[in-house]
């Protein structure tokens, strides 16, 4: 499992980005992405349907 703590708000997009990125890199782990804003944003259920 993969954990990162990200403290400004204006990351939304990054880590959006970043959750799917390493969903795509390490399919097999759980992906956590943490914020210090109060939006809450998750990857949830991801799957890769073709190789890009």
């Amino acid at each position: 499992s993969y954990c990162l703590s990200v403290q400004s708000i204006q990351l939304k997009y990054v880590l959006n980005t970043l959750g799917i990125h390493l969903a795509m890199e390490f399919p097999s782990e759980d992906i956590f992405l943490m914020t210090a804003s109060p939006v809450i944003k998750a990857v949830t259920n991801f799957k890769q349907v073709r190789e890009t």
